[in-house]
Order: C-alpha cells, then structure tokens, then sequence
C-alpha cells in the first residue's frame, strides 16, 4: 500500500488543530502586547506584565466554571491568576440552511472555514481591572493572531442581534460586538462581520 501523501496545507491544519486542543500559542504573552490595548483615557497605575491570556487547555491553570462558555475554544484573560474577562470562538463554514454551520475540525480549508468569535464577556466585579484595557479587542486580536498563525484566510465576528442571549442589554451588546468588530476593519458579509487576514 502506498504511503499517504500529506500536502504542505494539510500539514499546516494538522499543526494548527493540536494548536487547537492545546491553545499553546495563547499560553504567553508580553507585556508589550496588553500594553498595545491600554486605554489612552486611563491615568492610574498599569502593569501590563500581571496579564496573562491563555486556553482553557492551558495544564498551568485550574478552569473557573463562570462565565458560561459559549464556543468550543475559549480564550481566558486573567490579572494575577484571576479569570476577569473571556471570549470564545469555533470554526464555522457558511450554510444556505443555517447561515453558518459548525466545521468539521479534520477536514478544514482556509477558503472555507472561518474562526468566528461569538462570545464577549467580563466577570462581575472585576470593573477595575479591566478598566485601563481595551479588553474586547485584545481578546479579539489574540483570536486573529492564532487564526494567521493557523493558515486561515479570513474570520468572522457574531454581530449582537444573532448574540443567543436576549435578555442582555441590547445597546451594550451593539458596542460590545458590532461596534469593537467595526473598528476592527471587519465588514458585513451574509449577516456576520467578516475579516481578511492576509490584506
């Protein structure tokens, strides 16, 4: 029998699906890179090098249930080893039945499949700490970076009206998720805010 050929690309979602399971490119980050979000409006003090971004698979730290994760991929942002914000994403392609469709993750292309970001959110009472930061965008960003480094051709964000949670305030919402993917340079694409990461 002959041995199976694996492509170059393939190879490359192989890589990016363990990337996946094992989030090790979200497990570090330098403080240059929260310093990139802080908010030029905040005067108090600032140490960037007490963040830290990581995966729910990250083995160096214990998973705090809340918040509710709404994706299969969550990325976690937390100060001194506290969970303060979150976000999540899963792959998705485009459906004319369901308007976007989970992918199967072992059989990916960059033409068509797409990180989509669907879930933004903060834990209570953790206000103050994430006050000097531009935390939707770094958690954003953090998705993007992982998404290039992956090989995909573009992602996409969840806009607020299709956010599965109605009884949250729907202005906030549209700031949270519409208005931080539209300074994102995302555009609307089939009802989802879209992205090309290799312009």
């Amino acid at each position: 029998m002959l041995d199976e050929v694996i492509t170059p690309q393939q190879a490359k979602f192989d890589e990016a699906r363990e990337m996946l399971r094992m989030f090790s490119l979200s497990g570090e980050r330098k403080p240059e890179f929260f310093s990139r979000f802080k908010k030029k409006t905040f005067e108090g003090e600032f140490k960037p090098e007490s963040y830290h971004i990581s995966g729910r698979c990250d083995p160096r730290y214990c998973w705090n249930p809340d918040p509710y994760v709404d994706a299969w991929h969550p990325l976690v942002l937390r100060h001194d080893g506290k969970v303060i914000v979150m976000s999540s994403f899963s792959i998705v392609r485009f459906s004319s039945e369901t308007g976007v469709t989970r992918s199967n993750e072992l059989d990916l292309l960059p033409e068509r499949d797409y990180p989509i970001t669907v879930q933004l959110q903060g834990q209570m009472f953790c206000e103050d700490l994430l006050r000097p930061l531009k935390w939707e965008r770094l958690l954003v960003t953090a998705m993007e970076d992982w998404a290039r480094k992956a090989g995909f051709n573009s992602c996409l964000g969840l806009p607020a009206e299709k956010n599965p949670h109605p009884g949250m305030n729907r202005p906030e919402m549209h700031l949270r998720y519409d208005v931080t993917f539209k300074r994102m340079s995302y555009k609307m694409d089939r009802g989802y805010w879209k992205k090309n990461l290799t312009a």
